[in-house]
């Protein structure tokens, strides 16, 4: 069991315009192209076709990526769904198709080039294709910090709990997420860079969003943000290498009401 992570989007302005329709294939004249990377999975991207969507990413130049995915979705299981990539834009070369999951899904790969082509086609969906957010990078995985069990995790509910002068209560649902607790342990140098010290600097550098997989071997994948911000660590340890625990807070964005 491996915990992977990736800290940058190589999505954004630049990559994927807003303002040029030659990088979509459509797009609701509400839920647009840019919502693919404003780190709000609760205002989605939509298309405006059931089929042969599609949108088109330019890195600038050849660049290694390894990872893609995609959060917040509608997509039903019958649903088809390919990431391409391509060095000029054509002759584009199957990188693989994402497996089915509800609401979250991961690609890994590694290559080396300019252009990526996410295409859908899902003709039995009762809604237009969207996604909350897209993701393209690389994953990373700790050289030496391990993740220790038990690992707490479950949903987080939010709801208007409403009471009448009468006792009464009328709770409603209106959006959930993930919540973590993780733990690490590692022995590092300290004349050396500690990689989870690393790691951090990177989420909060890149606005407090990443992308985490908890396990590789299995299919879950989650985009998140670090609830906790100071007392990360205890020194068990000391001396020429130094063992530490980890404790990080984690929530995945959620999905939450559309336009919030």
């Amino acid at each position: 069991m491996g915990f992977l992570y990736s800290t940058t989007n190589l999505i954004n302005s630049t990559t994927l315009p807003e303002d040029n329709a030659t990088y979509r294939s459509s797009e609701d004249a509400i839920y647009q192209v840019e919502y693919l990377y404003n780190q709000r999975p609760s205002k989605p991207f939509r298309w405006a076709a059931m089929a042969g969507n599609w949108v088109k990413v330019d890195l600038g130049s050849r660049q290694t990526v390894s990872l893609f995915a995609i959060f917040g979705h509608n997509l039903t299981a019958a649903a088809t769904q390919q990431l391409h990539c391509s060095g000029h834009n054509g002759a584009w070369k199957l990188l693989g198709n994402l497996t089915y999951r509800q609401h979250d899904e991961y690609l890994k790969f590694g290559v080396y080039d300019r252009w990526f082509r996410f295409s859908v086609t899902d003709a039995a969906n009762p809604a237009f294709p969207q996604i909350g957010e897209a993701w393209l990078g690389n994953w990373n995985k700790f050289t030496n910090a391990k993740t220790q069990s038990p690992r707490a995790d479950g949903p987080q509910f939010w709801t208007a709990d409403n009471v009448t002068p009468f006792g009464q209560d009328w709770d409603a649902k209106l959006s959930e997420n993930e919540t973590f607790s993780i733990s690490l342990r590692n022995i590092t140098s300290p004349s050396a860079t500690d990689e989870i010290q690393t790691f951090l600097t990177a989420v909060f550098e890149n606005g407090n969003r990443f992308v985490m997989i908890p396990d590789d071997e299995q299919p879950k994948v989650y985009f998140c943000k670090i609830i906790n911000k100071t007392a990360f660590a205890n020194r068990i340890v000391y001396g020429d290498n130094e063992l530490r625990d980890w404790k990080l807070d984690i929530k995945t964005l959620t999905r939450g009401i559309t336009l919030l």
